[in-house]
C-alpha cells in the first residue's frame, strides 16, 4: 500500500482546536510548507465574513494553503454547521450531526481533488474545564465514540465515490478525547498564536470575556494558567504558564 502523506487538509471554524491542527501541520514540521490546506465550513450569522476571515489568517500563519469553503448550514439547514464541542449534544432532529456529516464529506472531496489523502478534524470532546477530572465522563465517551463513527463513515463514503484511482481518504481526530483545558495546554506548549483565533459567540474575533464561548475557554485557560485572562492573551500581552 502507498504511504499516506504527511500533507493533510484541516478543517477549521476559527476556535482554538483548528488553528492548534493548523499549527502542527504546517509549523511543527506536520507537513512541508505550503502543502497542506485549511478548509471552512461556510460561514453565516454573526461575524461570518469575519470569521471566514480569520481562518484565512491563521492558515497563513501556519504556512498552509486556505481558501476551500465547505458547504455550510445555509446549504444543509437552519443555523450554522458547528464542529466544536459546543454543539455536541443534538436536537431531535440529528440536526446537528447530519451538518457535520455533510461537512466531513465535503471536506474528503476537498482533499481528494488536492492530491491529499488525509482529513483533520480537530473537534475535541473530552469535557469542559469546569468539570474536568482528567478522564472523559461517560456523556463524553458517548460523544466521542459518534464522532469517530461518524468520521469513519464519512471517509468510507468519500472513498466510494472517488473511485480505484484515488489512493483514498481518511479522517483523522487527533484531539477527540482532549477537554478545553487539554486543548489550551497543547496550544500554550506548541506557542500557537492564540490572538489568531475567533473567540467569541458575537461578531467580533476579539474575546469579550463574557459570552458562553469567551466563559469556556477562560475556564480552560485558567486550569492550565492560573491568573491569566483571555483577553489580555488575545490582545497580545505576555503571559507565563504558572505551575500548579
Amino acid at each position: 500500500m502507498k504511504p499516506r502523506s504527511q500533507s493533510c487538509l484541516v478543517v477549521a471554524d476559527g476556535r482554538l482546536p483548528g488553528l492548534c491542527a493548523a499549527w502542527a501541520a504546517g509549523v511543527c514540521g506536520g507537513s512541508p510548507a505550503g502543502t497542506s490546506w485549511v478548509a471552512y465550513p461556510k460561514p453565516s450569522g454573526n461575524g461570518a465574513r469575519g470569521r471566514a476571515a480569520v481562518v484565512q489568517t491563521y492558515a497563513h500563519t501556519c504556512n498552509l494553503q486556505g481558501g476551500i469553503e465547505l458547504p455550510g448550514v445555509s446549504d444543509v439547514g437552519a443555523g450554522r454547521a458547528s464542529l466544536g464541542a459546543e454543539s455536541v449534544d443534538q436536537d431531535q432532529s440529528g440536526r446537528q450531526g447530519y451538518e457535520q456529516s455533510v461537512v466531513l464529506l465535503a471536506a474528503c472531496r476537498a482533499a481528494i481533488q488536492q492530491g491529499l489523502s488525509r482529513v483533520v478534524w480537530p473537534i475535541n470532546l473530552g469535557g469542559d474545564a469546569a468539570q474536568d477530572t482528567g478522564a472523559p465522563s461517560g456523556k463524553a465517551l458517548h460523544h466521542i465514540a459518534d464522532a469517530c463513527d461518524r468520521a469513519m463513515l464519512a471517509g468510507q463514503l468519500a472513498n466510494i465515490d472517488a473511485g480505484r484511482s484515488s489512493q483514498g481518504v481518511v479522517i483523522e481526530l487527533p484531539y477527540v478525547d482532549f477537554s478545553d483545558a487539554q486543548v489550551m495546554e497543547l496550544a500554550i506548549d506548541m506557542g500557537v498564536p492564540l490572538s489568531a483565533c475567533w473567540w467569541c459567540d458575537g461578531d467580533g474575533a476579539a474575546a469579550c470575556g463574557t459570552c458562553g464561548q469567551c466563559v469556556r475557554w477562560q475556564r480552560a485557560l485558567t486550569a492550565v494558567s492560573p491568573g491569566a485572562t483571555l483577553v489580555q492573551v488575545v490582545t497580545g500581552r505576555k503571559h507565563e504558564r504558572v505551575e500548579k
